[in-house]
């Protein structure tokens, strides 16, 4: 009899019933505790954290369907990143269709084409564009080839990735017997700001004892599946703490013993902010200036800037618009500006003098009960 297990966290939950996916009562305890929190890292955040999808040794080239649902976020820089660890008896590569709503997802290099191993990982993503031309919710995929012991397949959602080059840089390892899975000759590259995610998994054939995985430092665990049968199985994927500099990541991982391992790891640009346009060109201090563009985050009045000098005050925040107070400031270009990156404007914003009316007498004397005219006249400034 197969013994699964499901890691939340630390906790663990055993399982001896196989299925091709996981029972409704564990689906809403994972939704309840990963789906309807955000966890920020930086500017990246994430929308909606690790799920395992579907867990199952059965060895089938049928499609998959699974109802996952994208939350809204920021709606405009959202990717979908898939997980997929899986194991089959004998050597030989293993072939992954993937589609969500009708749309095709981008891989990056992993080891699902090799035939000289068992085990294999492999991530893919999605970007905006393809969440916004899905036509459902669904997740259709398979994977196949060979007699499968266990294929995981985990999803994710992050916001505030960069839409042109979403991926930055990814690593894949692969060793039929070692304790300590680690990239290289060359590390895993994370820019400043940017998010890495990675997924791993232990194949130990006839064993019944499954390894445990100690992810390397900065990486926090997920979400896991195990295995405990003729062979064993654990996989799990993880995120890296967000560095704050550019840096390099080996990604040593450690496993309770030798077994057959195989990871896979991407690192996630970030998207810098963005103006698209200002409400208006000119205006007078104490005046209101609507910026519109995408990525712009939290702000403060110190990342607004005006011709080299802060606004006032923030009126209110959106990931797309912000509404500021002119302050003492020169005119000049408006710049966000956050740790990641820098947003200017295309036009320069003037700063009017204050408007002033002048009244003008038609005399400077007049007897009591007499008329005098003013005249009012205004530089034609607003505020």
């Amino acid at each position: 009899m197969n013994t699964y297990y499901l890691h939340f966290g630390t906790k663990i939950i055993p399982s001896s019933k196989p299925s091709t996916g996981i029972s409704m009562s564990l689906v809403f305890l994972f939704v309840c505790l990963f789906s309807f929190s955000p966890k920020a890292f930086a500017q990246i955040s994430i929308l909606k954290d690790w799920t395992s999808l579907y867990n199952s040794t059965t060895t089938t080239t049928a499609l998959q369907t699974v109802n996952y649902t994208v939350p809204v976020g920021s709606n405009t820089s959202r990717v979908l990143v898939i997980a997929i660890a899986t194991s089959r008896t004998a050597d030989g590569s293993r072939t992954v269709s993937l589609a969500y709503g009708g749309r095709s997802f981008t891989s990056v290099t992993g080891d699902m084409s090799i035939i000289t191993q068992k085990q294999h990982t492999q991530l893919y993503f999605i970007n905006e564009a393809g969440l916004d031309a899905a036509t459902n919710s669904n997740l259709v995929f398979s994977v196949s080839g060979g007699t499968t012991i266990l294929t995981t397949v985990f999803a994710a959602v992050f916001d505030g990735v960069d839409q042109e080059t979403p991926a930055t840089h990814s690593k894949f390892f692969g060793n039929n017997n070692t304790s300590n899975p680690t990239f290289g000759p060359q590390p895993l590259n994370i820019n400043a700001y940017d998010q890495a995610v990675i997924v791993v998994s232990s194949l130990r054939m006839n064993s019944t004892n499954p390894r445990t995985i100690e992810y390397a430092t900065d990486w926090t665990m997920a979400a896991e599946q195990s295995l405990s049968g003729t062979n064993s199985v654990t996989n799990g994927v993880a995120n890296r703490s967000v560095p704050t500099i550019n840096t390099t990541d080996f990604c040593s991982t450690t496993f309770s013993g030798k077994s057959l391992a195989s990871m896979n790891a991407l690192t996630l640009k970030v998207a810098v902010p963005i103006i698209t346009s200002l409400s208006t060109t000119s205006g007078c201090v104490g005046s209101q200036i609507t910026i519109n563009g995408t990525n712009f985050g939290t702000v403060t009045a110190a990342d607004v800037i005006i011709g080299g000098t802060p606004v006032s005050s923030i009126v209110s925040n959106t990931n797309t618009q912000i509404v500021a107070v002119v302050g003492t400031v020169t005119s000049g270009l408006v710049t966000i500006s956050k740790p990641w990156g820098t947003a200017t404007s295309g036009s320069s914003f003037t700063v009017n003098a204050a408007p002033t009316v002048t009244l003008t007498a038609s005399q400077t004397t007049v007897d009591s009960g007499g008329n005098v005219t003013l005249t009012a006249s205004t530089n034609q400034n607003t505020v």
